[in-house]
Parts: C-alpha cells; sequence; structure tokens
C-alpha cells in the first residue's frame, strides 16, 4: 500500500490566486500511511522526519515492516535539496483508461488495465481552476537544506508531471529524476 507524507498550506491558483487545497500529499521522507494523521503534517518551515533505526542507520528506499503501519523512508535522506511532485490531488496521466463510477455502486467487476475513480477529477486529464479554469498541471513542495520552504501550483508546460522528484542542484539547477518515480523499495524486518 502507498506510503505518504503531508503538507497543510494554502494552494492557489497561479492565475486568479484562488485557494484551490490546502493540504498535499507527497512522498519523500518517512511516510506512514495513506490517511493524514497530525504526527505525519508538515508545515513550510519544518524539516524532513527520517525514521533512524535502533543501530543509527536511516535506510534511503525501504519498506519498515515491523512497524503496525509498515510506514517507510521513501527517498534518500543524504539528498537534502529536492523538488518533489504532489502525488494525490494532481496526479494525471494521459495514457491512462480512466473509468469513472458512482462511490455509492462500483463497478461489479474491475479491469486491471483500467483506473477506476469515484471522485471528481478524471486521472487522464489535468485539474482546472473551478474560479478561472486555468489548467493546473500539479503541485510541488521544495526542500532546501532538508526543510520545507515553499510549495506551489504550476501550468501546463512548467515542469513535466510525470516526474515525481527533481533535485535541485548548487547552482540552482534542476535535474530530474526520472528513474526515482519507480525507485526499488527494500524491505526491513526490524528497524
Amino acid at each position: 500500500m502507498p506510503k505518504y507524507a503531508f503538507l497543510e498550506t494554502p494552494l492557489l491558483c497561479p492565475q486568479c490566486q484562488t485557494q484551490i487545497t490546502d493540504l498535499l500529499w507527497f512522498q519523500w521522507g518517512y511516510c506512514r500511511g495513506r490517511d493524514p494523521q497530525p504526527e505525519d503534517r508538515y508545515h513550510i518551515g519544518d524539516s524532513i522526519i527520517w525514521k533512524v533505526c535502533t543501530d543509527g542507520s536511516t535506510p534511503a528506499w525501504t519498506y519498515f515492516l515491523d512497524d503496525p503501519v509498515q510506514s517507510a523512508n521513501i527517498g534518500d535522506p543524504t539528498v537534502h535539496n529536492i523538488l518533489v511532485q504532489e502525488a494525490i490531488q494532481f496526479f494525471w496521466n494521459p495514457a491512462i483508461e480512466a473509468v469513472h463510477y458512482d462511490t455509492q455502486t462500483p463497478p461489479p467487476e474491475m479491469d486491471p488495465q483500467k483506473i477506476y475513480y469515484g471522485g471528481q477529477y478524471p486521472p487522464n486529464q489535468p485539474r482546472t481552476c473551478p474560479n478561472c479554469q486555468v489548467v493546473l498541471a500539479g503541485a510541488l513542495i521544495e526542500i532546501r537544506n532538508n526543510i520545507i520552504v515553499k510549495a506551489w501550483i504550476y501550468e501546463l508546460g512548467e515542469f513535466d508531471p510525470g516526474i515525481d522528484r527533481y533535485i535541485l542542484g548548487e547552482d540552482d539547477s534542476i535535474i530530474p529524476m526520472r528513474a526515482w518515480n519507480d525507485s526499488p523499495m527494500t524491505n526491513r524486518d526490524t528497524c
């Protein structure tokens, strides 16, 4: 099951400044689950938390099987400057075949080749601002020196929504890390 961390901050439409959301789901650092619990919520200015094992190690890209919620360290704790895509509310992929269903009566048979969704946002189309209708291609969280410094919604063409993470170079270069989209995770029985 996917694991997430959460950022609480107002996110505004880049064109008309309408607030679109105030909670972003992301995958970087210590991630515990899918439900935003108070202890899993970050705010601008917070340091990214990583799970440290009793032996003093901080494993990268690791599921912790001894944890009741089977938490995970998603990412590499040695990388301190990064842009991370929001993972749920602004996720979209035009190659997905999406099927809408009524959440009260899910389809009796689900085709594993299709994505079924019951919400208002189709996963094969980007969201739009409800006020000005500008296309909202995604949202990014900027982490510098392991501290969340800002988050924003970006428009179509500014970043590739198919890349989950970008390393920020010392010269402010932005290095796409497409290989980290599906980075292999290890399992650790005890930590």
